[in-house]
């Protein structure tokens, strides 16, 4: 049974900003910069080494989710199976957002079963409840020395070898 591995990108795997300091590590996209959060490369290894799929899902436009997948995959030989954007949100109302996401969503959009299915997000507000959310802090591109997707391999590992 393949897994699957739900990834949202702002905050989470990318930051964005109109200008970045000299040096820093980023990606021109016409009038911003796109930053990519510290061991995306290792954790997109892991999964091509363990045989997990990548979905993401975003609560942003299509435009710019479809833009940024394209920036972030276009070196790397495992890109995303399915492409969520804010069009596939349910329309609720958590503290004030209107839009929130689900796993079973995901399962609808994809045609994903029950099985293996984890998500990683940097915001509690984002799912449903779910306990096979796994949330990591929000990430901005002035910090270099973040090492949550190092976590999510472990946490990815930890539950491999509870099955």
């Amino acid at each position: 049974m393949t897994t699957h591995l739900v990834l949202d990108l702002d905050e989470t795997i990318i930051s964005t900003s109109f200008s970045c300091k000299e040096g820093c590590n980023h990606v021109e996209l016409g009038d911003f910069n796109l930053h990519v959060r510290p061991y995306f490369k290792t954790l997109l290894d892991f999964c091509k080494k363990r045989q997990l799929s990548i979905i993401i899902y975003s609560a942003a436009d299509k435009d710019y989710v479809h833009l940024m997948v394209n920036s972030l995959f276009l070196k790397s030989d495992l890109y995303p199976t399915h492409i969520l954007d804010g069009s596939h949100m349910i329309r609720a109302n958590y503290y004030g957002f209107t839009k929130t996401k689900t796993l079973q969503k995901v399962r609808e959009v994809t045609g994903v079963g029950e099985g293996c299915l984890f998500a990683i997000d940097d915001c509690l507000d984002n799912f449903v409840t779910d306990d096979r959310v796994f949330y990591i802090k929000g990430w901005s591109s002035n910090d270099e020395t973040d090492v949550e997707l190092l976590n999510v391999i472990q946490h990815l590992e930890n539950n491999n070898d509870d099955e």
